[in-house]
C-alpha cells in the first residue's frame, strides 16, 4: 500500500533533482506517507486533500528546496 505511493514521491524529486530544482542529497519519500499513516492512527478525523496539500506545502518543500 505505502510502495506505489512511496515509487510516485521518488519520480517527483529525480524529476526535481535532474532539473536542479531539488537538492540531490534529499531523500524524504518516506516523510509524507509516514506522516499521514500518523495522522490517520492518531487523529480523530480522516485525512482529506488540504492535509495533503498542507503536508506538501509545509513540510515535503521546505525539505527538498536548493
Amino acid at each position: 500500500m505505502i510502495e506505489p505511493g512511496k515509487e510516485l514521491i521518488l519520480a517527483v524529486v529525480r524529476r526535481g533533482i535532474t532539473r536542479g530544482t531539488v537538492r540531490a542529497e534529499a531523500i524524504v519519500a518516506d516523510v509524507a506517507p509516514a506522516l499521514m499513516m500518523y495522522r490517520a492512527k492518531m487523529g480523530d478525523r480522516r485525512i482529506g486533500e488540504q492535509d495533503m496539500a498542507d503536508v506538501v506545502d509545509h513540510v515535503m518543500l521546505p525539505l527538498l528546496r536548493p
